[in-house]
């Protein structure tokens, strides 16, 4: 069959007008794109300035922070500082890795608009929004295990395991040039962990301190299973903490730290139980105890006298050891609360710690009563009184030294107990962190922003 020319023009006529309105059908009908994905790329976010028509010659508006994580999820922000007339700044000391590591955060920072005010130029506030803050600090958000080891810059819903958000970097009220810098999951962590654990460093080691030298004074007195128990613990609770001192506790060994800081606290409240039991024991046979007189009350039964400085002595090592097993979980409950995900746990330990001390208190006080209150049935025409002397020093001393010991101890527990108080509750606030650049750009100090 044979067309004519018409034909062929009328034919080429149409292809031509099909292609034409090919993009306008496309677009109509819309694209295949998944909806909500999130975008591996970085983009700009819409600039702040007023939506007017600009020209293609018209330069991009100067972005005035960095947003951290999606626009769907930001979980923080890098902008200048301004400073607050009754801020208050409080260095945070990084290891060199981590400093390193944070200072690629800002290394589109000196791109941003410039302040109005002036104010320094090399120094950037690093804002950390509070519900990345608690969710990491109250456990009910955590960074995406990986296959290959180690964390991913995803966050999840530590029950559901449901991404909440990512971890990135991208510029906000204008353009940077420069494509978002990707940040590493573990990174973030850390910081956040070395920022929190700072606070608890001096206390934990202030308690080490005092346990080991409490253990020096009573070891001769505890036996070999005991002795090994507790230095085995300490060893480890010390190991933990050169972990926080050096910046190394990484997500991945929280629950491990967790079962290890469970046995202590178990063996804690066993040896507490057993001390207790003896100091009891002791207590009911100094107040059973019957003290023999001889003819006309002249004389006295001296074994029942040397059987009373016996439960004595016994009575103060199971004091001691109550004690000692007390304040290492204490301790204990001090890392808990420095850990993310285990401060509520770790203040509920120390608190029911602080309770048990003082009901220690109390019943020294009552053993130090009873010693006091028999003495004078150890009186006789015949007998030394040299003795009685001593119980009455024992006691004395005895319960000044208690009162002394349970007034630091207190104070310990009591200001360990509002630090982590204090913890929580600013949690609920963003963690404001002001970064100071070097003139290659670099990262070299790091400061805390504490607000009135």
């Amino acid at each position: 069959m044979t067309f004519s020319k018409d034909f062929w023009r009328k034919r080429l006529g149409a292809i031509v007008l099909f292609q034409l309105l090919l993009p306008f059908i496309l677009g109509a009908c819309g694209d295949n794109s998944t909806p909500n994905s999130v975008n591996a790329n970085p983009t700009i976010a819409p600039s702040s300035v007023p939506n007017t028509s600009l020209s293609s010659s018209s330069p991009a508006p100067i972005p005035n922070k960095l947003l951290l994580g999606s626009q769907d999820f930001s979980w923080g922000e890098i902008s200048r500082y301004q400073p607050g007339s009754n801020d208050q700044l409080k260095v945070v000391a990084l290891k060199p890795e981590l400093t390193s590591a944070l200072s690629s955060w800002f290394d589109n920072a000196p791109k941003l608009e410039p302040l109005s005010s002036g104010g320094n130029p090399s120094v950037y506030l690093l804002s950390i929004k509070p519900e990345l803050r608690k969710g990491l600090a109250d456990g009910s958000l955590k960074f995406m295990n990986s296959l290959d080891g180690g964390v991913r810059g995803a966050l999840v819903d530590s029950k559901t395991n449901i991404i909440r958000g990512q971890v990135s970097l991208q510029p906000i009220g204008g353009a940077v040039g420069a494509s978002a810098i990707g940040i590493v999951g573990g990174t973030v962590f850390q910081l956040l962990t070395a920022v929190s654990a700072q606070s608890y460093l001096i206390e934990i080691n202030q308690q080490l301190v005092s346990i080991n030298r409490n253990l020096e004074e009573i070891k001769q007195f505890l036996q070999d299973k005991e002795y090994t128990a507790l230095t085995g613990n300490l060893d480890y609770l010390t190991r933990i903490r050169d972990l926080f001192t050096q910046q190394n506790i990484n997500e991945t060994d929280l629950q491990p730290f967790r079962n290890e800081l469970e046995k202590i606290e178990r063996e804690s409240l066993q040896a507490m139980s057993l001390a207790k039991t003896q100091m009891d024991k002791n207590f009911t046979a100094y107040k059973d105890t019957k003290i023999d007189k001889g003819l006309f009350g002249t004389t006295r039964d001296e074994k029942k006298i040397d059987e009373f400085e016996k439960l004595t002595g016994t009575y103060e090592v199971a004091a001691k050891n109550f004690y000692l097993a007390l304040t290492v979980r204490g301790l204990a409950a001090q890392i808990t609360c420095a850990m993310p995900g285990s401060q509520s746990a770790g203040l509920s330990r120390l608190e029911d710690a602080n309770k048990t001390l003082a009901e220690w208190n109390e019943n020294k006080g009552k053993f130090y009563e009873l010693v006091k209150a028999r003495i004078p049935e150890m009186d006789g025409f015949l007998v030394n009184s040299k003795k009685q002397d001593n119980f009455q020093k024992f006691a004395t001393t005895g319960k000044t030294t208690t009162s002394q010991t349970f007034a630091q101890a207190n104070t310990a527990f009591s200001s360990n107990i509002q630090l982590v108080k204090s913890q929580i509750q600013e949690s609920s606030q963003p963690l404001l962190l002001l970064g100071e650049l070097n003139t290659q750009g670099k990262l070299i100090k790091v400061s805390q922003v504490v607000k009135p």
